[in-house]
């Protein structure tokens, strides 16, 4: 611990005429009364922090429920950028709206204009293009080696009996 004593203030101070002992004490004294508050105001800080941390997590737990169902159920009118209103609405029919407006494939020649949807959808039928494109290649070089080998044997056979 560090206490500074001004000597300004022993030896010439607003307080009157104090002692040197006198003046040295109220210093003391102050930065001592001065430091506690200082401590206790972090420790309460730190505990205030702590209970109403724990009582808006309990309080959220029972009410965050009911307010996003009721937050989907609201109704309200949404307006244009130029403060234009539109009809009445509701969060959970807005959010059906736009996710139906999204899920149309869109086939773009800019890739900025393809949206999630039909992006998602042109690496699906890759993937599967790719799988089966690999099976039918499979298959065919498979047959074609059956083929040949029969070819083969065959042709073994008529120069051999030749």
């Amino acid at each position: 611990m560090k206490i500074e004593i001004d000597l300004n203030d022993i030896l010439g101070d607003e307080y009157g005429t104090e002692s040197i002992q006198e003046s040295v004490r109220r210093q003391v004294t102050d930065y001592l009364v001065n430091d506690f508050k200082k401590r206790v105001g972090k420790c309460l800080d730190v505990e205030i922090g702590k209970k109403v941390d724990e009582i808006l997590k309990t309080q959220l737990d029972k009410k965050l429920p009911t307010m996003i169902e009721d937050l989907w159920d609201t109704k309200y009118v949404p307006t244009t950028i130029y403060g234009e209103k539109k009809e009445e609405t509701t969060l959970r029919n807005e959010l059906i709206k736009k996710i139906s407006e999204e899920m149309v494939y869109k086939k773009d020649r800019y890739n900025s204009k393809i949206n999630v949807f039909t992006e998602n959808v042109d690496k699906s039928v890759e993937s599967i293009m790719k799988d089966f494109r690999k099976d039918f290649e499979k298959s065919i070089n498979e047959e074609f080696r059956k083929e040949a080998l029969l070819y083969a044997a065959k042709k073994l056979k008529i120069t051999c009996n030749d």
